[in-house]
């Protein structure tokens, strides 16, 4: 395909409407593309959807991403597991992750515990890391299975050394509740650490709330707030109120 947008556009559109799958899926990425001058979204909707239709799993699970977020389309969660399920039912690790958590927030579909347990499982065993924290998060709950933090740490565990940030969030508070393993502080700020580092605003503020209360490290005031404002800056709860809270015993 010529590397001029205006070019390839032409070779993918003629390519497309001749019924060509890969095509119709490329033409409709292109047409999505924000660093192209052949930019049309709603055309690279009707073109994502055509591949999907034909059975185009990328297409499918791009449908699935952009009605779950409401990029370029209005936002409908009914739709948005729609294409993931079309996705996930040709085996996409990711599209499968989506749809479990679909299935176990209710979103789009009817909530089924057992449904999501079944999609994370497949989903783990294809190595996301997200399904594998999710299990985990199940499975220290007994939701659809039987309560067993053990099984919940070991699923944290491996979420979080894959690089998961909810993993390495959930292996840190398991470490410091000592749910599942011996309780170890200095191996909880390590975690918080990780997953703070890559945004986690619940780790941001467990992490901060360690550094405060001097645990696993030396208690560190100033540490502790740039944590618990970067947590509270992505409007979390728990750092908005201790930040509150703060405030008011400063007056």
């Amino acid at each position: 395909v010529p590397k001029d947008d205006l070019e390839a556009a032409k070779w993918l559109e003629k390519a497309a409407q001749q019924g060509n799958v890969m095509a119709q899926g490329n033409l409709g990425a292109l047409y999505l593309s924000k660093e192209t001058p052949v930019r049309d979204p709603e055309a690279g909707v009707v073109w994502l959807k055509r591949a999907g239709n034909s059975g185009d799993v990328t297409a499918q699970a791009a449908l699935g991403l952009m009605y779950g977020k409401g990029y370029v389309v209005a936002q409908n969660d009914s739709e948005s597991a729609r294409w993931y399920a079309m996705a996930a039912a040709q085996g996409d690790a990711v599209a499968r992750t989506q749809m479990g958590i679909a299935y176990y927030r209710g979103r789009g579909v009817e909530r089924s515990y057992e449904e999501a347990l079944r999609l994370f499982r497949l989903a783990a065993a294809q190595g996301q890391a997200s399904a594998m924290s999710n299990l985990g998060v199940m499975t220290a709950k007994g939701e659809g299975v039987e309560k067993d933090e053990h099984e919940a740490f070991e699923w944290f565990r491996k979420a979080a050394e894959a690089g998961d940030d909810d993993g390495q969030s959930n292996l840190g508070a398991a470490y410091h509740q000592g749910s599942g393993v011996a309780q170890d502080y200095g191996e909880a700020l390590q975690w918080f650490t990780r997953a703070a580092e890559q945004g986690h605003a619940l780790a941001q503020f467990r992490l901060g709330y360690m550094y405060a209360r001097g645990q696993g490290v030396a208690a560190d005031e100033v540490k502790a707030g740039e944590w618990i404002g970067k947590a509270a800056a992505q409007g979390n709860a728990l750092a908005l109120k201790w930040m509150q809270e703060q405030a008011a015993a400063a007056k």
